[in-house]
């Protein structure tokens, strides 16, 4: 076999002006070639690209569909002036969950021979044009920032994605610390109870060091890296701040918020940032009876004050811009509800006026990974549930009211647990909101209604029927075990299931038996006006007391 060598793209173009042919084959050239200008008529130019297009044009395909979660692959196409651009001959995809770095590389080496072999079948005719839409990517990357691991700013998602991204020789994701470079080979999120057990007061940073190993707890997740030289030892005992996202929930949405508005109530939101640093809160205004102030009350569950740092005298000045705002607007103290999946209540604790642990919270992984925390007398009463009950989704409303308000009887509940229908109907028209119900014999014995976002989902509220309950009490499994699946298949990682009316009481216990871990849930307050509240605070116990 003959073959020429060229060192520049005009000795290329020259090379190609100059010969005679039919159909030039293009793979892994380095050039855009000018197609239009040397092209002559009858020849037929075919690229050879190593990603399924339209995605994944330019460079570095392979590591681009682990960064960007988009189908691998390999393309036969015409080219044209453009790149990547021009029609489709032939095509093989591969979906790449489960594919290392490593493997991909190697099986679109492979996907690209075959794409040749169906392309020569089809004789290089083209079958087919490219859309480019929105979702279109064209990427190249391996400069030194893609491959640089960031605890501060990268999500643990986007972290994952890195690692293995990169995960090959003469490639790696790497950490830059105290002037020694770390390459990381891989990574992996665990899920042990034992973690959140011996780790549980620990946060944002490296827990252990082992062999070419180490361990980190980050934004309340473990995270285990493998290093490509035995250099672990380095980041003994390193923290670090995370600053990759502000813990938003479901119940952030302004959208939850006004579900909370009793008459002449608002919403009252307040952001403060400082460079990457940021506090964010939302809270009902209501009007204080029989005064001209106000003060604030988080939404119902987990709504209130995010931050994406620890950093105490960043938050006391944020919280110091915050009362600022609220004295403008007659606002005298604000009670608070912190979300459990952030520790700022714990960081905020020593600049509040009243702080108080909750009943804690169970906490659930959606995945197959949630059986290894469920006893065997669990796992008996799901698989009963399952064989006796159907569930699925629900948009009975009516029904839920129905059962809701017995369940609240049957619980000596207050008027403040008795929503009105209109509120279970303008939540349900929420995107984030999903409801189930639990038949048996052909009758609804139970119903529940979840809310999620893409990292959480809460069960919100449930519902029984006294009667039914008493010929079948296993609804509420086959619901939880429903809702868990829905979570999974939309990639949401965690369900919180909330806690017991008072801790360590029965709905606790009842809900513990799912736990994969216990997480505290805390409250709090803040007096804006001490003045004000000072002369309208009675004799109760309770923060705000003049509510009660």
């Amino acid at each position: 076999m003959s073959f020429q060598t060229f060192s520049k793209k005009s000795e290329l173009v020259d090379l190609i002006t100059n010969t005679d042919f039919d159909v030039l084959i293009s793979n892994s050239c380095p050039y855009i070639l000018p197609i239009s200008q040397i092209k002559k008529a009858g020849q037929i130019f075919v690229n050879i690209h190593p990603s399924f297009l339209h995605d994944l044009g330019g460079s570095c395909q392979v590591n681009c569909a682990i960064l960007s979660n988009k189908t691998a692959g390999a393309t036969a196409h015409i080219m044209n002036d453009k790149i990547d651009a021009g029609e489709i001959i032939s095509q093989i995809e591969i979906p790449i969950q489960d594919l290392s770095s490593k493997l991909l590389y190697e099986l679109s080496c492979k996907a690209e021979q075959r794409v040749f072999e169906l392309a020569l079948e089809n004789n290089f005719q083209p079958t087919f044009r490219q859309n480019k839409n929105s979702d279109y990517i064209s990427f190249s990357c391996k400069k030194d920032d893609d491959l640089l691991i960031d605890f501060r700013v990268l999500s643990n998602e986007e972290i994952l994605k890195r690692v293995k991204a990169f995960g090959m020789k003469n490639q790696y994701s790497r950490l830059e610390i105290n002037g020694n470079e770390i390459k990381l080979s891989s990574v992996r999120k665990l899920k042990n109870p034992a973690l959140n057990s011996i780790y549980e007061k620990q946060n944002n940073k490296v827990l252990l060091t082992y062999e070419n190993c180490f361990l980190i707890k980050k934004d309340n997740e473990f995270l285990e890296f493998e290093c490509v030289e035995n250099n672990a030892f380095l980041l003994e005992n390193y923290s670090f701040e995370s600053l990759s996202y502000l813990p938003f929930s479901p119940y952030h949405q302004k959208e939850y918020a006004r579900l909370n508005l009793a008459k002449n109530d608002k919403i009252f939101e307040f952001n403060y940032k400082e460079n990457s640093l940021e506090f964010y809160n939302i809270s009902i205004k209501s009007k204080i009876p029989n005064t001209d102030f106000y003060d604030l009350c988080s939404p119902y569950g987990f709504g209130g004050i995010v931050c994406n740092t620890n950093d105490v005298s960043f938050i006391k000045r944020a919280l110091n811009a915050q009362k600022q705002q609220a004295l403008k607007q007659n606002i005298i103290a604000e009670f608070m509800r912190f979300n459990p999946c952030s520790n700022i209540g714990e960081n905020l604790k020593n600049s509040l006026d009243f702080f108080a642990k909750g009943n804690s919270n169970v906490a659930v992984y959606c995945d197959n990974s949630r059986f290894d925390f469920y006893s065997q007398r669990l796992k008996s009463k799901i698989n009963k549930a399952k064989r006796e009950i159907y569930v699925k989704q629900s948009s009975n409303i009516e029904q839920f009211v129905a059962l809701y308000y017995e369940t609240m009887k049957r619980n000596n509940a207050t008027d403040f647990y008795f929503f009105k229908q209109e509120y279970f109907e303008n939540l349900l028209k929420n995107k984030n909101a999903i409801m189930f119900e639990a038949c048996f014999n052909g009758k609804i014995i139970s119903m529940a209604i979840f809310i999620f976002d893409e990292r959480a989902m809460f069960y919100h509220l449930g519902a029984n029927s006294t009667e039914q309950m008493k010929s079948n009490n296993n609804a509420i499994y086959a619901i939880f075990e429903s809702a868990f699946d829905f979570a999974y298949n939309k990639g949401i990682p965690l369900c919180y299931l909330g806690g017991g009316v008072e801790e360590n009481d029965e709905l606790f216990a009842f809900k513990k038996q799912f736990a994969s871990f216990i997480t505290p849930f805390y409250i709090g307050g803040v007096i804006y006006n001490k003045e004000i509240y000072e002369k309208l605070k009675n004799d109760k116990p309770y923060f705000l007391s003049y509510r009660f």
